[in-house]
């Protein structure tokens, strides 16, 4: 038995440099009387809470929405089909597909036109031989499409989910309103 222990390099995926994690640090969102009660509004129909992001001066504005609950079942369905056929070989491939996924999830407008809506789970279900899907189908098109916009996108993306964050966890406190007061 050898004293020394062989070293092996992990198995890596190219990355994709447009999908590589972005490290900045999102600023805390500004949180509006108006957002408060779209949320509550949301909240209390049972509806997706939606926002209009605007980029470049407002020139540019991208829709996104809440996931319902069978919006994340399928999310978590095509994460298991796409880890138990070897496609997240690793844990950054992993979030990059959680993060795509995600992303073309709760994307629902550019610049006020619907983001392929053709793209349904009736028309493109999970194929769990294959990995394809109505998810995969709009991420590639993300991917493809949308290169050069996709790090702005998925900034504007992660704002909203901080924000949707932030008033989740300002629901709990019993001064939510008093901002709005």
């Amino acid at each position: 038995m050898s004293d020394t222990i062989e070293q092996v390099e992990p198995e890596t995926e190219k990355a994709n440099p447009m999908l590589e994690p972005l490290e900045y640090n999102i600023k805390a969102p500004v949180i509006t009387d108006e957002d408060k009660e779209n949320f509550f509004r949301a909240f209390l129909s049972d509806e997706p809470f939606s926002e209009v992001v605007p980029i470049f001066g407002g020139k540019f504005k991208m829709k996104f929405a809440t996931m319902t609950v069978e919006q994340n079942d399928d999310l978590l369905q095509q994460i298991a089909v796409d880890q138990s056929l070897g496609l997240a070989k690793n844990q950054d491939s992993y979030f990059i597909r959680l993060l795509l996924r995600r992303l073309v999830t709760m994307l629902v407008s550019l610049n006020g036109v619907p983001f392929e809506p053709t793209l349904t789970k009736e028309a493109f279900p999970i194929d769990t031989k294959t990995g394809d899907s109505f998810l995969v189908r709009r991420a590639n098109i993300l991917e493809k499409k949308y290169a050069f916009k996709l790090a702005i996108i998925i900034e504007a993306f992660r704002g909203f989910e901080k924000k949707v964050d932030v008033l989740s966890k300002e629901a709990l406190n019993e001064n939510f309103w008093k901002a709005a007061a």
